[in-house]
């Protein structure tokens, strides 16, 4: 389940950093460098309505008649050979173009009120809210990375809640079976009770539990760390108290501690990244060294007398066939006589 809620919110983070990923529009840039263009012409102040000398609540009628009175006023005939007369004419079209059209009005308003970008290297200011795929990529990992991590957390606080509940169901059991608590007890509890936020004590102790043998048997090795078998009796496990010590028994008649230190703490070791990393180097976990260190160890622990022994066997094994022809000859000339 856990694992379903990460893998939504990544997914869900993706999309909303791909929606947010794309530049300025062609529209955009256009308005950018009308408005750079005539404050560097007319001052800071200057705005598309002021060189227009109308309201921003003007109607588009009003707009092309201030456009028509001010473009009588500086037409390149009137002013031949001026070249900044030129430059503000043909400003003058742009403006009353993006002015005239209803979606670029809209847009030339939004960057009126909450303030134009301004032009820094190879983009403008703005540009660095709307990041490149690389950074969204590496964003994306990383938010991943940290919502792994904190899905750590969360499994980590359900596997103390379900040594916890394991514990105290078994301790019940315990004292209900006996009352002297320095006793070693063995006792048998209910997986889905244990599991449940029922009160123990409520039904038949000996009642069968619903049969969910691999989800059971994949939460007890979530709690122990160790893989348990399929039990005997679906849905029941054994288990010994001493105390407040609890134990689980396997089915070999082992016997394993049932601790909060079992359950694996967070690491940002095993988040997705730092795996990644070390896969594409080569290097090995400590557990997987562990484990190989451990069954070196133990093919190398094998006595002497062992191997001696099996020696001996399979030499015996060889003998065996080649001796009884010989007992049949001696009892066929038994036989003969």
């Amino acid at each position: 389940m856990i694992r379903r809620i990460f893998l939504l919110f990544w997914i869900l983070g993706l999309v909303l950093i791909a929606s947010s990923v794309r530049g300025w529009d062609t529209e955009d840039h256009e308005i950018f460098d009308l408005v750079s263009a005539l404050e560097s012409a007319e001052g800071k102040s200057m705005t598309f309505y002021k060189f227009l000398n109308v309201s921003k609540s003007a109607t588009l009628n009003e707009i092309n008649k201030a456009a028509r009175k001010l473009s009588l006023s500086i037409h390149p005939d009137k002013h031949p050979g001026n070249k900044t007369i030129e430059a503000k004419f043909s400003r003058l079209g742009l403006i009353t173009a993006i002015l005239r059209d209803e979606e670029k009005r809209k847009r030339y308003n939004f960057f009126h009120d909450n303030g134009v970008p301004r032009w820094k290297g190879t983009g403008y200011m703005y540009s660095r809210w709307q990041p490149g795929l690389g950074f969204a990529v590496s964003f994306v990992l990383l938010v991943a990375t940290l919502m792994q991590y904190g899905a750590q957390h969360v499994t980590h606080r359900s596997e103390i809640t379900r040594i916890q509940r394991f514990q105290s169901a078994a301790k019940q059991a315990a004292i209900k079976k006996s009352s002297e608590k320095s006793a070693r007890k063995k006792v048998k509890i209910s997986i889905s009770k244990s599991l449940s936020d029922e009160p123990e004590g409520k039904g038949d102790e000996n009642e069968a539990a619903i049969p969910k043998s691999r989800q059971e048997r994949r939460r007890m090795q979530q709690v122990t760390g160790s893989k348990v078998d399929k039990p005997v009796n679906p849905g029941w496990i054994d288990m010994v108290v001493e105390g407040d010590d609890v134990w689980i028994v396997a089915d070999d008649g082992s016997e394993l501690p049932l601790v909060e230190s079992a359950a694996a703490e967070p690491s940002f070791q095993r988040t997705f990244i730092p795996v990644l990393i070390k896969r594409v180097l080569g290097i090995s976990s400590p557990v997987d060294n562990a484990s190989s260190t451990t069954e070196s160890s133990t093919s190398q622990d094998v006595p002497e007398s062992e191997q001696i022994t099996n020696n001996n066997n399979n030499n015996n094994n060889n003998i065996e066939p080649s001796s009884k022809p010989k007992n049949r000859a001696k009892g066929n000339k038994s036989k003969n006589n």
